[in-house]
């Protein structure tokens, strides 16, 4: 029999189901950070990605991944009026399936519309799993993004600006300890569960049922530890009584579920929370050998970000080791949009109807182009999903190091030819990642240098012009302030406030914000804004890194400031924090790094009138004629 202290333990022990963080050491910190490699879900389907990444080493939970990235907003992109054009449909079907959503990013008001980002790497490579994720999007690392001296100084006119994004740093956490060899699925959201009927794998079993059961089994494995000297019967009679009684009546229907996925065997329990959970201990074929990674995959070891030493470059790809002549630095997939073309902006008409105008022209390109390789004599341009390839900048003929190729068939992931040889049009028809490219070192290069590739003739010719317009219309004249420019100024300056805001005035086209949750002042404090009627709160979060996200995010006005010892300063601000349009409310003891600023939309830098705009060069020998559809 159990007794009722027992019983009452195990209660308890599942209405507070606090998750346990495991202790898993690293492995070996040499070996290969992550790998490109086909991946699992393509074996379950052939329609789904093809290509995944895997951890080379064990992740704890809320560690973060490497490899961050930039992000590169798509600016009202995925509208009726592109849908429309040739091609449309399918090249914004292709590239709604890889991008993050502007909440994700901090993109919200770069148009009036919408503003998903592409994000290479670690953005498009984590795949989507129906019932598993194993990492998650920390919005926190481009929210709060320091720009550092690879960017433009504040109020100053610079060849950099409108031509590269503001937006990097984009990281994934660990939601949960990854073991080597395991691939990295990410949490898509709500919205992407909602878009899959049919579960890949034929199990009925959803992420809420692994989530508790992982609980459960923790929890379980902690009262062992605790009272080691329980024996196997009292050890099977506690399992019994929580997994048939408790469980049931707090699970309802799903208790039956979870209860299978939990072993049966006390001494099973410590093996499920050491293979990472119930799901990896069910299906555990999903952990890869290194033996099988270094056959079918990449090891993406060779490229550290950094400060570029070219001049007007911004941030630029480093060695992170030695890299002998003739090795292939990094492979990437490709994701290809058939026509260029649907990528050029034009304004927007009417708001509500989402219309645009056409009759007076265009007003730009997408950014995304200058990430993409082309060729003058084809509308197909190729977007890099490698991790740190868009980082590679242009070293001209002469001066650069590597040099593009197709991956072959002696390389670990190949190109499939076949595909060298469709149309344009017939390309249309491909909507998986399906093109591979590599990079190759054409000396040795030394760990530290700056991997640099030939951008070719055509980007070279458009980028001196770009620099010569630049040179006599703006070059040495001041450049009005943006978000992005205040967020350095303003990040060891305090905040103007009422008092100060005439004399020092916030530029028209940039909003202030804080991150705000509130709670309650103290009773006996003054509730009510005297003058104005607004309620008062008390500033409660974010204070972690990790906690910031947009749906915290409002526009402020700031009221007042004071000095807090450890905080810099301290702001009273007054924002609408209600549902209605005009519910304001004033928040106290907001903290400096709380705060930040916005472009309105449409004035950020990336909508600079002239900012340069161009394809990265693919070699001649790349291109085939096949794909060469435009008459010169």
């Amino acid at each position: 029999m159990v007794s009722n202290r027992s019983v009452l333990a195990v209660f308890y022990l599942l209405v507070a189901l606090t998750p346990v963080s495991a202790d898993r050491e690293n492995s070996d910190n040499n070996a290969c950070p992550l790998w490109l490699a086909p991946s699992y879900i393509t074996e379950q389907n052939a329609n789904l990605p093809k290509f995944g990444l895997f951890a080379g080493r064990n992740y704890e939970q809320n560690s973060t991944l490497p490899l961050s990235e930039l992000a590169i907003p798509l600016i009202d992109f995925f509208e009726d009026f592109n849908r429309e054009k040739p091609f449309g449909s399918e090249i914004i079907e292709t590239l709604e399936n890889h991008v993050w959503t502007q909440e994700k990013i901090g993109s919200l008001w770069e148009g009036h519309f919408s503003s998903h980002s592409i994000v290479p790497g670690i953005g498009i490579l984590a795949n989507f799993h129906a019932t598993y994720s194993n990492a998650d999007f920390l919005k926190a690392s481009v929210l709060l993004r320091d720009s550092g001296d690879e960017f433009p100084e504040a109020g100053k006119a610079s060849l950099l600006r409108g031509a590269v994004t503001p937006y990097f740093n984009a990281t994934l956490r660990a939601t949960q300890n990854i073991p080597a060899g395991m691939e990295i699925f990410a949490d898509f959201g709500g919205a992407w569960d909602g878009n899959f009927t049919e579960n890949i794998y034929q199990d009925k079993i959803q992420r809420y049922d692994y989530h508790l059961a992982d609980e459960l089994i923790n929890k379980l494995v902690e009262l062992y530890e605790k009272y080691p000297d329980l024996s196997l019967d009292m050890k099977e009679d506690m399992m019994d009584f929580l997994l048939q009684k408790v469980l049931t009546s707090v699970a309802g229907p799903n208790a039956k579920t979870i209860n299978s996925l939990i072993p049966a065997n006390p001494r099973k329990l410590k093996k499920v929370q050491e293979s990472g959970g119930t799901f990896m201990y069910r299906y555990q074929d999903m952990i890869r050998s290194e033996e099988w990674l270094e056959t079918n995959g990449f090891c993406l070891d060779a490229i550290r970000r950094g400060k570029s030493e070219i001049p007007n470059a911004g941030r630029g790809a480093f060695a992170n080791r030695n890299i002998a002549e003739g090795e292939t630095i990094t492979i990437t997939p490709l994701l290809h949009i058939v026509d260029k073309n649907i990528l050029t902006m034009f304004p927007v008409e009417d708001i509500d109807d989402k219309t645009f105008d056409e009759s007076n022209g265009p007003i730009g390109k997408q950014l995304l182009l200058n990430y993409a390789f082309g060729h003058p004599e084809s509308n197909m341009v190729l977007v890099p999903t490698g991790p740190q390839v868009t980082l590679i900048n242009n070293g001209g003929q002469k001066g650069s190091n590597a040099q593009l190729e197709w991956a072959n068939n002696d390389d670990t992931i190949s190109n499939p030819v076949e595909y060298l040889s469709y149309t344009v049009d017939e390309m249309t028809e491909v909507q998986d990642t399906v093109l591979v490219m590599k990079v190759v070192a054409k000396q040795d290069i030394m760990e530290g240098e700056e991997i640099t590739i030939n951008y070719g003739s055509s980007w070279q010719r458009a980028w001196d012009a770009y620099e010569e317009d630049w040179k006599k219309t703006r070059e040495g004249k001041s450049h009005p302030l943006k978000a992005e420019d205040l967020r350095k100024i303003y990040k060891g300056k305090a905040l103007e406030t009422e008092e100060t805001i005439e004399e020092y005035p916030y530029p028209e086209d940039v909003m202030s914000a804080c991150f705000l949750h509130t709670r309650d002042l103290p009773d006996g404090t003054q509730m009510t804004h005297q003058e104005f009627g607004t309620e008062m709160n008390q500033f409660e979060s974010p204070t972690r890194y990790e906690d910031y996200d947009t749906t915290s995010l409002y526009f402020v006005q700031v009221l007042d400031r004071r000095e807090a010892p450890g905080f810099f300063y301290n702001y009273t601000v007054r924002a609408n924090l209600g549902s209605e349009e005009n519910e304001f409310a004033d928040v106290h003891d907001v903290p400096h790094a709380a705060c930040t600023f916005f472009d309105k939309e449409y004035t950020s830098d990336i909508h600079l009138e002239g900012a340069f705009r161009h394809p990265i060069g693919m070699p001649d020998f790349m291109v085939p004629l096949s794909w060469r559809n435009i008459v010169r």
